[in-house]
């Protein structure tokens, strides 16, 4: 039996999940938006990614090709632990990895959800809430 390398990547689901609330201003959702472009251009995904915008619940979810095509819907309340747990649980493929773009000035759920949560702040730590040990965190600069 001969093994032959072969070139297989497999390619990520990647769910984004986006803070609208009413704190997010336009330098938060133009961040938010800016990170969506670069995952769909830097990691090519021929079918797309998931995002889901909203504030204490999914407003929009869709499947996007081009961040233009991505509705910030949302303004009231924050609550992005509970938009995370229906990333996660409303898709039939479970996402491999979800990225949640927030100010963090928002609740986070205690438990992981199911799979791995990188959280992109907009703003530094002093000023928001930060996430649970079992989330990721990064601290986006423009």
């Amino acid at each position: 039996c001969t093994i032959r390398p072969r070139a297989f990547q497999p390619i990520p689901k990647i769910t984004i999940v986006i803070d609208t609330s009413g704190s997010m201003g336009k330098r938060d959702l133009a961040l938010a938006l800016g990170l969506v472009s670069k995952v769909l251009s830097g990691l090519r995904l021929r079918d797309g990614i998931h995002v889901v915008t909203g504030d204490t619940q999914a407003q929009f979810a869709r499947k996007v090709f081009d961040h233009s095509k991505v509705e910030l819907l949302g303004g009231g309340g924050t609550d992005v632990g509970q938009m995370l747990l229906e990333a996660y649980e409303s898709q039939k493929t479970k996402p491999g990895l979800i990225i949640a773009i927030t100010d963090g000035e928002t609740p986070w759920p205690i438990q992981p959800i199911g799979c791995p949560v990188v959280a992109c702040l907009t703003r530094k730590p002093h000023y928001c809430q930060l996430p649970p040990n079992w989330v990721s965190t990064v601290i986006m600069t423009e």
